[in-house]
């Protein structure tokens, strides 16, 4: 079993840039894009910054575990109304995923701001002079920090932003709230290379700039930067034949029926809390979405449900606030 390929759930964060030297930090976010970052040129209150903003971090990942025996897989139930929740304000995209700092600055250094900063899944990337590289070693080797890079380096500014990028996937990654065997087998999707590709392409297709696992049906709640939600619903075979089997007890319309076993279409017929609604029924060609195949480790059938939904809060309003970038 390898590493997932899909986090859980991804927004957009911060990178808080900490360096004494007000137009070195500004030089090297110039190709950063706008909103992404923070800067501060005194180091205490960049530390401050930092730990503020983990104080309002939410779990988007917290979960109810369907057995109360802990012995058990733990299994996550997470309807959109469990999310949706979580997003009637702009603090994620405050949320500090990855913090720079410089390793020479006065009162406190790199390392002492690294070893104050309480959020274990924090991101460090350390910024060093030639003098300094022996204590960057040290330090990677003992976890305090993440990447250490040289000031002097070549095309600092793009190297910094690949660099940010890969550690900003790492951080989602590491927000799994479930063991590797769990998670494989209640979303093994996220295993997946082809269905990651075909999710990635959709998202980039749709100007998605988060989403978020869902549960009842399973699959992902997608939001672009205004806000517009779409739902895209994912089912292995097996989860598509027990929903059929839901269905048929549930005695609905043989018509219905019949357009949904010939899986060309999948059902939605869940309200915000993930419960079946008998009302949705009633127009049911209304809340059935076509489906397409994706051939990967299994085959996994997603119907896409577009911006049906609007979320409280969005990138854009968040873009739109005003804001000095240099603290």
């Amino acid at each position: 079993m390898g590493k997932p390929e899909l986090s859980l759930f991804y927004h957009p964060t911060l990178a808080v840039y900490i360096d004494d030297n007000k137009e070195f930090i500004q030089s090297v976010t110039m190709k950063s894009d706008p909103g992404s970052f923070a800067l501060f040129d005194d180091p205490h209150e960049g530390l401050v910054y930092v730990e503020s903003q983990n104080k309002l971090i939410e779990n988007f990942a917290k979960g109810l575990p369907m057995s109360p025996d802990i012995n058990a897989p733990q299994q996550l139930i997470l309807p959109q109304n469990h999310i949706c929740k979580k997003l009637n304000t702009l603090n994620r995209f405050a949320e500090p995923s990855v913090v720079v700092v410089d390793f020479s600055m006065p009162h406190l250094n790199g390392l002492d701001l690294c070893s104050q900063i309480s959020n274990p899944n924090t991101k460090k990337i350390l910024l060093t002079g030639v003098a300094n590289e022996k204590q960057a070693i040290h330090a990677l080797n003992s976890d305090l920090i993440d990447f250490y890079i040289g000031k002097n380096e070549d095309d600092l500014p793009n190297r910094l932003k690949s660099i940010i990028a890969t550690l900003n996937k790492r951080y989602f990654m590491e927000l799994m709230p479930l063991s590797k065997q769990a998670a494989h087998t209640q979303i093994p999707y996220l295993f997946d290379t082809e269905f990651a590709d075909y999710f990635e392409q959709l998202c980039e297709d749709m100007d998605i700039v988060e989403y978020y696992y869902v549960t009842n049906p399973g699959g992902f709640l997608m939001i672009d930067r205004f806000g517009a939600m779409s739902r895209l619903l994912v089912y292995t075979t097996d989860e598509f034949t027990h929903t059929l089997s839901e269905l048929n007890e549930k005695k609905i319309n043989d018509e219905c029926y019949s357009v949904l076993a010939s899986r060309s279409h999948a059902p939605f017929f869940q309200n915000d809390d993930g419960e079946y609604e008998p009302s949705f029924m009633q127009n049911w060609q209304e809340n059935i979405y076509p489906m397409e195949v994706i051939n990967g480790d299994q085959d996994y059938f997603c119907a896409l449900i577009k911006k049906k939904f609007r979320c409280l809060s969005s990138f854009q309003e968040y873009l739109d606030m005003p804001s000095n970038r240099l603290h």
